[in-house]
């Protein structure tokens, strides 16, 4: 039996109570994992807002890249062993791919009760119910992006955070 990106089940979890606008994109950076637009939406959103990026520069354009003028902290590459510690210090992953496969990160996310907001990509609807554990975009609409992000809030967040856990543990818990 082959079974995609499932996972163990982590001890660590987010307070779903805690909701204060704090973002993180976790992933390669280039072109197609949608950089651009995470670097366009963050000057759209509320001061209150912060977006901090992890992963590796895979495209030389964006090494040169200031991101604090965009109002994001760059952070290189997190370890394996450090995702889910870092992962649950924020409220919201984004990935706003144009091209992807099934993407661990957000399986990851999902498991500590992070909601994702992600677009309409490869596998990232069977994973990501629009509404329900998340939001999703057609990939490169930036506005639509900005709205996803603003959708989910101290209103709604617990909700969002317990569906995430909870589709985790029905459809990506390894055990299971």
């Amino acid at each position: 039996h082959w079974f995609p990106n499932v996972r163990k089940a982590s001890t660590i979890r987010k307070n779903p109570s805690d909701f204060h606008g704090r973002c993180v994109f976790m992933s390669h950076i280039n072109k197609e994992k949608g950089i651009e637009d995470l670097i366009a939406v963050s000057k759209l959103l509320p001061s209150n807002y912060t977006l901090d990026i992890y992963g590796e520069i895979k495209e030389d354009k964006y090494r040169n890249i200031n991101f604090n003028e965009s109002g994001i902290t760059y952070h290189g590459v997190v370890s394996s062993e450090q995702v889910l510690k870092t992962l649950v210090e924020y409220d919201l992953l984004l990935l706003p791919s144009y091209r992807e496969g099934y993407p661990g990160i957000i399986i990851e996310a999902m498991s500590v009760g992070i909601p994702c907001v992600s677009t309409y990509a490869g596998g990232i609807p069977e994973i990501v119910e629009d509404g329900y554990n998340g939001r999703l975009v057609i990939p490169g609409d930036v506005d639509a992006i900005k709205q996803a992000i603003l959708s989910i809030n101290a209103t709604n967040y617990s909700q969002y955070s317990e569906n995430a856990l909870k589709k985790f543990e029905e459809e990506f818990e390894s055990d299971k």
